[in-house]
């Protein structure tokens, strides 16, 4: 409905750093999460981004963006 206002959660990043995998929301300096590896930082930001219907953003080890996942939209 025009005009509706939607909340939109705060986008999640799956890191690698201090040697762990971290899920972290957009500017947050402190991690939600650590885990030992990837996979199981992503399934845990997606839940999270699912929930908070936001994008899921993952990192490669150097720091780089390898994925995007985009979780904003209801599901039809």
């Amino acid at each position: 409905m025009k005009g509706d206002v939607k909340f939109m959660g705060i986008n999640q990043h799956v890191i690698l750093e201090d040697e762990e995998w971290q899920v972290k929301g957009d500017g947050n300096m402190q991690a939600t999460k650590v885990f030992d590896s990837q996979e199981e930082a992503v399934s845990y930001a997606k839940e999270i981004s699912t929930y908070e219907k936001s994008k899921l953003i993952i990192h490669d080890e150097d720091g780089e963006i390898c994925k995007k996942y985009d979780y904003m939209k209801e599901p039809q």
